[in-house]
């Protein structure tokens, strides 16, 4: 991209004595990268196979206190009386009936911070701490792993490796038996949802790409109760802050997806564009010297 500026960009690695704009710079920028990357991802292996190994012996510690604890001056966790009443609190309105979304709108409503310090509560970090057994006194390594070490991407264990349980592993906040019942509640509310005979939305060509140009919060999904169409709106305005409004309408999935046809269409007859899209392939195109070092 900044070697395809008018006049174009040089960076200078005075290290490695590499510039972009010289013939071989290129080269040996994508080798010196490849090679940190492979450093980055072996040293990131060995750290994980460290850390099971720990786990294994029920040796293993967490590099932060969940919340509801504090760690004490030899690294135990020890509870936090404080923010211990909230997860009392949440785990007994989950027994009540409660939904997870009710239990975020009180919390919200009373004021109570969450555990980075925001006013706003919501129902998916709700839902990862009823189910995280961290509150009936165990400690389950590696409930979520790093599918990617550059961009430290994290995705829910599933089986795909091994997880250890240290049992009893800190003092409870609350009971295993409540804990317990906690689980059955939320496995009934997954299947009941899973069992929907709504029309689910697999597509994901929108999802996480829009904000509102009003508030600036996320646009996101909704699906009508009569007939299951499929809309987007302004995530405010759909009430899922409780403390912020937005007045922005909704608008049909299909309304966009004509939209986008629509501006597809101008793109391909619009000229200027044609030539900036061949401009940008012929400048990132190899030359005769480099197509000799890649073959």
């Amino acid at each position: 991209m900044l070697r395809a500026l008018k006049p174009p960009v040089e960076v200078v690695f005075q290290k490695e004595n590499i510039r972009t704009l010289d013939e071989y710079g290129e080269v040996m920028l994508t080798v010196y990268s490849g090679l940190a990357q492979e450093e980055s991802r072996s040293l990131a292996e060995s750290v994980a196979w460290g850390k099971r190994r720990l786990a294994e012996r029920g040796q293993f510690k967490t590099m932060y206190a969940r919340y509801g604890y504090d760690y004490d001056e030899e690294g135990n966790l020890v509870i936090n009386l404080e923010q211990a009443e909230v997860i009392q609190r949440i785990y007994a309105d989950l027994l009540a009936g409660k939904t997870t979304n009710q239990i975020c709108i009180e919390l919200t409503e009373d004021g109570i911070e969450t555990a980075r310090g925001r006013k706003k509560w919501h129902s998916t970090s709700m839902d990862s701490m009823i189910t995280n057994p961290i509150y009936c006194g165990d400690f389950v390594y590696q409930r979520y792993y790093v599918t990617d070490t550059l961009a430290g991407k994290m995705t829910e264990n599933r089986g795909e490796l091994p997880q250890y349980t240290i049992r009893d592993h800190h003092p409870a906040i609350v009971s295993r038996e409540d804990w317990e019942a906690a689980q059955q509640i939320m496995n009934n509310r997954s299947e009941n949802r899973k069992g929907s005979k709504k029309r689910p939305h697999d597509r994901q060509e929108f999802f996480n790409i829009f904000h509102c140009s009003e508030c600036g919060a996320p646009v996101i999904h909704v699906r009508s109760s009569k007939g299951g169409v499929h809309y987007w709106r302004c995530r405010t305005a759909e009430k899922k802050y409780v403390e912020e409004t937005c007045e922005v309408r909704g608008f049909r999935e299909i309304s966009m997806e004509h939209t986008f046809m629509v501006l597809l269409q101008e793109i391909k007859k619009n000229e200027g564009v044609k030539g900036d899209i061949r401009q940008a392939l012929k400048n990132h195109a190899p030359d005769n010297n480099e197509r000799k070092r890649i073959s």
